[in-house]
């Protein structure tokens, strides 16, 4: 039988066995830091534990504390620490974005660049995305998706840029382009307007649709 009693493992002195858990040996151990802790005792010999848990927590705020002072993760920099995870073991940061505004982060997520601002970052991406998201749906000043747009339930025709004229009781065939509305005239048979709209599509749409592909 191995008698660990005294030997010192790390920052852990071995002070007597524990009870056993199944056929494994436990032993009581006193970390530097006046912690008592049991330990198995194969995780003792192959150096696998070293203390109660405070080394780990001291490497994880060397890492994720001194070395994030001042260092800047996408907009933020990391200020100061200002609280602990209690379950992660990392540090949580006051951090500056750009913008001015000043938020916490926890470190690991600075690191990682999973943050990488107050917030403001997906603000203007957002406004980039739309912006270009409308310049798409335009060629040479003409909005191309009004340029398609169904047609009106309402419609007293059954096509676009037809209507009925009631003052003149004739059909009305119109088109509007870039904000400018061109009169086609007034025709007695809708078969007629229709045609006459359906030209004028060929000729004020079919340019910009063709620039849109």
């Amino acid at each position: 039988m191995i008698d660990l009693t005294g030997h010192v493992y790390g920052r852990l002195t071995v002070i007597n066995e524990a009870d056993r858990r199944g056929n494994k040996r436990y032993w009581i151990c006193r970390c530097e830091c006046d912690t008592e802790t049991v330990v198995q005792m194969s995780q003792l010999r192959n150096g696998r534990i070293k203390s109660c848990g405070c080394l780990r927590a001291e490497r994880a705020s060397d890492t994720h504390a001194y070395k994030l002072a001042d260092k800047q993760f996408g907009r933020l920099t990391a200020l100061e620490v200002v609280d602990r995870h209690p379950e992660r073991m990392v540090n949580i940061w006051s951090c500056e974005c750009k913008c001015g505004n000043t938020i916490t982060v926890r470190a690991d997520h600075l690191v990682q660049q999973e943050v990488r601002s107050c917030g403001c970052l997906k603000k203007d991406q957002d406004t980039i995305n739309m912006t270009e998201a409308l310049q798409s749906r335009y060629v040479d000043g003409a909005a191309t998706h009004l340029l398609t747009q169904k047609l009106r339930e309402n419609s007293t025709s059954g096509h676009k840029g037809v209507i009925w004229a009631k003052r003149e009781a004739k059909w009305h065939a119109r088109i509007t382009i870039k904000g400018r509305r061109i009169h086609l005239g007034y025709f007695d048979d809708l078969d007629s307007a229709i045609i006459a709209r359906k030209d004028a599509e060929d000729k004020y749409f079919q340019p910009y649709l063709e620039g849109k592909e």
